[in-house]
């Protein structure tokens, strides 16, 4: 079992309230597993272990069906709902819990422990304080996600990904101001592949790390394009991804200097956009990389701003640029409730500090009408354009070009283009 948002004690409260926690948890589950009516009813063969940081494993031995083995989790995470002290606070701790049942068919220790934390996995899937039974769906699942990630590390070696683009545009007049970079993947069996099949298992392991490299130096190689062609017209910055683990590397500055003067796209001709959550997970490091990155001149946007923390000090200790609404206010809009509310004290807030504001998920006129009347100058969704290959995205420009102060395309390694505009 491993506990729910274990990571806000620590991140809100320090890693000595987090071992604080940990060991009154410890406590309370070996008391609560020493029971005498937990003997009663199952037996007494149980032991307690914490394999590392926030993840336990019990031990039970002799119980005489699976339904035993559902109570006895439920018993232990029942036994965690009564809130803990900890800095002086309350806490109320809740666990995911995830079950595999020996049999001699199964009866390897490594492997049982692997069943249980493919359950606990799928258990947090569901949502805080679940439990999961392992059974073969599970096992196919697993495997299933084992041949995605190789499949993925294949896509990346012979070039199955693309990067479509999605306009952002003002409001006021609908041209497109600037355009966010989003990965696809086009695989030579099934097809186009969504991202929400993907991105997550590329979270999960160092791939994410290597495909936000590619995404990054592919928009910068497109931003050249069309820096060169459009000139002032170009539909620049173009906003890349960043995850939390990305930020979370101190190297993260110097790769992005560096495929900028490879590629010789001027800073401004860049945006990050990141998440409140990657923001927290180690703050240190994020603020030291944005603000090397801003001091190059690449912009800044929060992405998702009102389904995270929301904090106030994240504007003011992180020099972001812009804040992206997240397209649950936008597609409520319609229906009552707070979301206009929402929405304007945002743009209203943004407008004072200084930022732009984007209302993501426009997907009707009635929609676009009712951002701008709250406050929003740009947005981006649906309605506009569906994110779409190079080709596309350069059709809604026009077909007026600019011509490159130096001939051939592409710049060399380390060299600058700059259009007839003198850019």
């Amino acid at each position: 079992m491993d506990l729910d948002r274990f990571k806000d004690v620590n991140d809100t409260l320090g890693h000595s309230a987090g071992d604080q926690l940990l060991m009154q948890v410890s406590d309370r589950l070996q008391a609560t597993l020493r029971n005498s009516d937990t003997h009663a009813r199952f037996g007494d063969g149980y032991m307690l272990a914490r394999l590392g940081g926030d993840e336990f494993v019990v031990l039970c031995e002799d119980l005489a069906s699976e339904g035993d083995a559902v109570r006895v989790a439920e018993r232990v995470q029942r036994a965690l709902l009564s809130p803990f002290i900890v800095a002086g606070k309350e806490h109320v701790v809740t666990a995911s819990v995830g079950i595999a049942l020996a049999s001699s068919a199964n009866g390897d220790a490594e492997a049982l422990l692997r069943d249980a934390d493919i359950a606990m996995y799928r258990a947090k899937d569901r949502g805080p304080g679940h439990w999961e039974i392992f059974d073969e769906q599970l096992r196919s699942r697993a495997l299933e996600r084992v041949a995605m990630e190789r499949a993925l590390r294949k896509a990346l070696q012979f070039g199955e990904l693309r990067l479509h683009y999605q306009p952002i545009v003002i409001l006021e007049g609908g041209s497109i101001q600037s355009v966010e970079a989003l990965v696809r993947w086009h695989h030579p069996g099934r097809g186009l592949i969504s991202p929400g099949e993907f991105i997550p298992i590329a979270e999960e392991s160092d791939l994410i790390v290597q495909i936000g490299a590619w995404t990054l130096r592919e928009a910068c190689e497109q931003a050249c394009r069309w820096r060169v062609r459009f000139g002032d017209r170009a539909p620049l910055p173009v906003s890349v991804n960043v995850s939390a683990r990305q930020l979370a590397q101190p190297e993260l500055p110097e790769l992005i200097r560096q495929v900028l003067a490879e590629t010789g796209v001027m800073a401004g001709d860049l945006a990050i956009e990141v998440t409140e959550t990657a923001l927290i997970e180690d703050s240190s490091v994020p603020a030291a990389s944005l603000s090397e990155l801003k001091s190059l001149g690449v912009k800044i946007l929060l992405d998702d701003f009102g389904t995270g923390y929301s904090s106030l000090s994240h504007l003011q200790r992180f020099p972001i640029d812009a804040l992206k609404i997240d397209r649950s206010f936008v597609t409520h809009l319609g229906a009552g409730g707070d979301d206009r509310a929402i929405v304007r004290a945002i743009a209203a807030m943004a407008s004072a500090l200084g930022l732009e504001v984007v209302a993501e998920g426009v997907e009707c006129a009635e929609q676009a009408t009712e951002v701008q009347a709250l406050g929003c100058r740009l947005a981006q969704g649906y309605h506009f354009a569906h994110p779409a290959p190079p080709s596309a995205i350069e059709s809604l420009i026009g077909p007026r070009t600019y011509k490159c102060a130096e001939a051939g395309g592409l710049p060399k390694r380390g060299r600058r283009l700059t259009a007839a505009t003198g850019r």
